[in-house]
């Protein structure tokens, strides 16, 4: 009996120790949590002063917080380097930190972080020229930060929204710009239900511009006031933005005097920050002020500075858009590679299930029908599930052929038209029937559009635009003698 009660005296002890140390060891990630957060937010007031440092600290925030196994936080210092590098026109840094982060959060369902990094690889792409392919990434992370109504979702609404506004920005700013006000107004909301100063900030920014571009100059003027008023001083990179505003907002109301005075002094700013991209936003519109003053000199001077940064500036978005075609190509293999491998299993499962019936078939069979069955009974139905069997390995031997033709497509293999004529044989031997005079890329483009490829997907397989293969489209046609222009040429190559 005493030894019963010490027993269950000692295991009491150690249940409380142990929660006790557990209890102790949450306290302490939660304090390391809150210190690297007040650490991180004061990188995040004056980062782009200094970028490189910036980048420099948060790598030691991430260590640090790697050696307290806080994936979240390091997840975050992921997203935050992609944006650094996106707002010193690093694109291609941009976009490998943007996807790394992407991919760690949606591997531990960080959705928050998610929708942030995928904004931001959205921001990127808009940036070199793939306009669907950043608005849909805009969607996509919209809808993923909007997915939860808690305070970290409603801060990555509220960095979406505005990474949104910069893709549409981007993409078509004409088409977009009353979207874009009413997106800032709600992102507005969002700021003021954070209580995040900084966070008004940039939403109240965003929306003077909004004004301008819809020529409500007056309610513009109401909040660059309000800005220059408040927020002067925080940071250089803050003070260059407002600075863009309220010259942009000048030339609006060609008020070229007051243009040129805050233009000069964000594009001050913008050389001491070494940041290409704004120096040249600010070198064009000094041009444009000029103009309106109506000073030629000055024009031709601003104009000397502005192509030399552009030129530069181009040769890096060039080498950006390659590292993003490259990208979404990768992605669209690894897609096709998933949908060839699922493809491949169901078939083979099906026809392993199919030989298991057969099989399982056969023995119920021949137990219980035996003495009824002549042998020449059983060698007929033997033979019969032999043909059966052949025939679907011949129809999983043509699905793989299929597949691998794809794939040859897919990946542009010089190999992919040779086999294709093998598979179909009919299908050209139809089309040299039509037209003798279809060249080897025309051939291509038909095998492709009779393998249901659309425009654009043909386009981004064999590297070329998408006006190229609607041209070729046009000139197919003209070959066959298809006349009838309501007949769509996709359909009519399907159905030969």
């Amino acid at each position: 009996m005493i030894k019963t009660i010490d027993f269950h005296i000692r295991t009491f002890f150690i249940v409380l120790l142990c929660f006790h140390f557990g209890n102790i060891q949450a306290q302490e990630k939660g304090s390391s949590r809150v210190l690297l957060e007040k650490e991180r937010d004061k990188i995040l007031v004056n980062g782009l002063d200094n970028p490189n440092e910036a980048l420099m600290k948060l790598q030691d925030l991430q260590n640090r917080a790697l050696k307290v196994e806080d994936l979240y936080f390091a997840n975050n210092c992921e997203a935050i380097k992609a944006l650094i590098y996106y707002n010193i026109s690093d694109y291609p840094k941009a976009l490998e930190y943007g996807k790394k982060a992407m991919e760690e959060a949606r591997s531990n369902h960080y959705m928050d972080i998610e929708s942030i990094a995928m904004g931001i690889v959205g921001m990127q792409y808009s940036k070199v020229g793939l306009k669907e392919e950043a608005i849909m990434m805009g969607k996509k992370a919209m809808t993923l930060a909007e997915s939860n109504n808690s305070p970290d979702y409603i801060a990555a609404q509220y960095k979406v929204s505005i990474y949104y506004n910069q893709i549409l920005n981007e993409c078509d700013f004409e088409k977009y710009k009353l979207e874009m006000l009413e997106l800032d107004k709600k992102t507005l909301l969002l700021a003021k239900k954070l209580n995040n100063r900084q966070y008004i900030r940039n939403a109240l920014i965003n929306i003077t511009a909004d004004y301008v571009a819809n020529k409500m100059y007056e309610e513009a003027k109401k909040v660059n006031r309000q800005l220059l008023k408040n927020y002067i001083g925080e940071s250089d990179y803050s003070d260059m933005v407002l600075y863009d505003r309220a010259g942009n907002l000048y030339i609006g109301t060609r008020q070229s005097d007051s243009a040129i005075y805050y233009l000069y002094k964000g594009l001050y700013l913008s050389k001491k920050l070494n940041l290409p991209e704004d120096k040249s936003n600010f070198l064009r519109q000094l041009k444009e002020a000029y103009r309106l003053e109506g000073n030629s000199e000055k024009n031709e001077n601003i104009d000397k500075e502005y192509t030399n940064i552009v030129d530069q500036q181009s040769y890096k978005k060039k080498e950006a858009l390659q590292t993003s075609v490259k990208n979404i190509i990768n992605e669209n293999q690894k897609k096709q590679e998933r949908k060839t491998n699922f493809f491949k299993t169901t078939a083979l499962i099906s026809f392993i299930a199919i030989i298991f019936l057969s099989v399982v078939y056969y023995i119920y069979y021949t137990r219980f029908k035996r003495q009824k069955l002549s042998v020449e009974a059983q060698q007929k139905t033997i033979k019969e599930k032999q043909e059966s069997i052949q025939q679907l390995q011949s129809q999983l031997k043509k699905h793989n052929t299929l597949d691998d033709i794809i794939q040859y497509a897919v990946e542009d293999n010089p190999v992919f038209l040779k086999r294709y004529k093998e598979i179909y044989p009919d299908f050209f031997e139809k089309l040299y029937s039509l037209s003798s005079e279809l060249t080897i890329d025309d051939l291509k483009c038909c095998a492709m559009l009779h393998l249901h490829f659309s425009t654009k997907e043909i386009a981004s397989y064999t590297h070329t635009s998408i006006r190229t293969i609607e041209n070729r489209k046009f000139r197919i046609r003209k070959k066959i003698n298809m006349q009838d222009s309501q007949k769509d040429l996709n359909e009519f190559l399907i159905s030969l």
